[in-house]
Formats: structure tokens, sequence, C-alpha cells
């Protein structure tokens, strides 16, 4: 997605927007920008001569404190890319521009390759260059370079799945393990009283890796199975909370006349016959749900990327 501000930075500066980026010629290189939730995300596709050009130019950045001055949250120099993550608040576009005045002409002065470049082969365009987006980001390649880099993302995805073992059932069995655990920590906090993002990140964390321990499968099924993993340990949280509340009660002799064996049946009454109970139960596993999703978005996020493979989308002809 691109909101306002990028686009139009992108329309004065004669770039394209489609497929829900802005790309093209930014001050001569091959720039994407895109955003989304409290980012703003700029990519370069370009290369440096040589390790001691890419050194000297990461060396000349490490002497900023760009977190501080530009809002960079995350800068990832890659073999083809550099990618920069601003963090998004008011007054976000004016940092960008700063930083756009400062980043480009370092490129230039490193001899990082521009938009007239094919990042892929290194060769100049004679009328024959494409706009790719690959993953998110825009490269400007020859045909033929995109045509390589199309099949040897297949050839990897395809041997990737033929060296995974592992299977969907175990994952789940993993998922579901890893939550339950997960979810000890989440129904101590909401017994004190409290909801916090962390726990949803521990319940996703674990869960995942459950998954992985266990050897699930590496495929799309497992952000599913993930994402249906921590609904559920949400959901064990809260009845748990509410099973010790019951069961304290019977155990301080203040229900004499019901027994242990009694809390469920006890709670699932309450649940269908006392409207201020449902409602607070409801209330208190949405928000359960809504901090379990704040918790584990950057796992969920993550584990999407990792399954779905390199996606390439063409652009216009330029």
């Amino acid at each position: 997605m691109i909101g306002p501000g990028l686009k139009k930075l992108a329309r004065e500066n004669g770039m394209s927007v489609a497929s829900g980026v802005a790309y093209g010629d930014f001050r001569g290189y091959a720039a994407t920008f895109s955003e989304g939730s409290g980012y703003k995300l700029i990519a370069v596709t370009t290369k440096f001569p040589d390790e001691q050009a890419e050194n000297s130019f990461m060396d000349e950045l490490h002497r900023r404190d760009l977190k501080k001055e530009f809002r960079v949250q995350e800068l990832i120099v890659s073999d083809n890319s550099i990618v920069v993550n601003f963090h998004d608040s008011i007054g976000t576009m004016k940092y960008i521009s700063s930083f756009c005045d400062f980043f480009f002409p370092l490129l230039a002065q490193y001899g990082a390759s521009g938009v007239n470049v094919c990042p892929e082969c290194g060769g100049e365009f004679f009328g024959d260059g494409r706009w790719k987006l690959i993953n998110g980001a825009a490269y400007h390649l020859h045909e033929s370079c995109a045509s390589s880099i199309a099949a040897g993302a297949a050839a990897q995805e395809q041997a990737a799945r033929d060296a995974d073992t592992g299977t969907v059932g175990a994952g789940i069995i993993g998922a579901l393990l890893g939550a339950l655990l997960g979810a000890i920590p989440w129904a101590i906090l909401l017994y004190l009283g409290y909801f916090a993002a962390v726990a949803g990140l521990l319940i996703g964390w674990l869960s995942k890796k459950g998954y992985e321990l266990l050897r699930g499968k590496r495929c799309k099924a497992k952000l599913y199975i993930v994402i249906i993993a921590s609904v559920l340990s949400v959901l064990v949280g809260n009845l748990a909370v509410d099973y010790y509340s019951v069961f304290s009660l019977i155990r301080d002799g203040l229900l004499p006349e019901l027994t242990y064996g009694d809390v469920f049946p006890s709670l699932l009454y309450l649940f269908s016959v006392d409207d201020a109970y449902r409602t607070a139960t409801l209330s208190n596993v949405g928000l359960g749900l809504l901090f379990a999703l704040l918790g584990t978005y950057g796992i969920l996020r993550d584990i999407r990327h990792e399954t779905s493979g390199m996606k390439i989308t063409d652009l216009s002809l330029r």
C-alpha cells in the first residue's frame, strides 16, 4: 500500500504507481516506495562496484544516528538491494525528505549502480529494460535476467519442497503444545487483571516454535495453524482463570453445595443464564484476542513471508 505522502513524492519525481507501490527512477536510482501499519519503506535496487565500496558506504551510514535524525527503524543491505524502514507518525515525510538528501548522494559517492544498470547482471539497458516487483521491491531488469531470477526461485522452492520431510499433522501437535505453554503466563496476567501484547507475542512464538520443533511441514497451512493455536491459547487462558476462581471458592468452603467436579458445569450454567458473566467473559476474550493479535502480528507476518515463496509481478515497460 502507499499513502498520499509517498504518492505525492513519487508523482513529483515522475515515478509510477501500481500494485500498491510507487516505483521508478528516483534521483537516478531504481526505487520503490511502500508503507503499512506504523511504517514507511524505501527500497533501492542497486549494486556496489566492490566490497570495499560497500563497506565504506556502511561505515559512513554508521557515523550517523539514523534513528534519531531520520526515524529509520531498520536498514538492510543485501547483494542487490537496500531497504530502509521508517517509523511512521506525524511529520515522517519531512524526515524521509531529509534522509533522501543525505542518502542518495552517498550512493553516488560510493559508486552504487543507477537505474540504467541491471542489478542482476550489471549490464546497461539498450531499450529492453523491464520493471518487476519482486517481494515488494521494484527491480529494473533485462528480460532475460528477470526470467533467470524466476527460474532460479522456482528451482530453489522445488528443492526446498523435496527436502522437506515434515508433516502438517506433527506441526499441528507442536503448535498446540507450544500455544498451551503460552496460555500459562497469559492466564497469570489475566488473573492479575492485565492484558499485555508481550504475552500474545510469547503465545505466537511458542506456537511457531512448537510447529518447527516437531518438524511441521513448511507450507502455507503453517500460518493458519499458528493463528488457530494462538486463538485456542487465549480461550484456554481465559477459561483457566474462571476455573481457578470457582475452584478457590469451593476449596475455601464458600460454595459448600458444590464439589470440584462441578466447576465446569457451573461455568457453563453461568455463561448461559447470567448476562453479566457472559458479557464479562466475551469482553475478556475479545480483548485477549486483540492483544494476542498485536503481539503476534510480527510473527505471523514473518511466517507468511517464509512460506509464500518469491512473488514476482510484472510492472510496466520503461
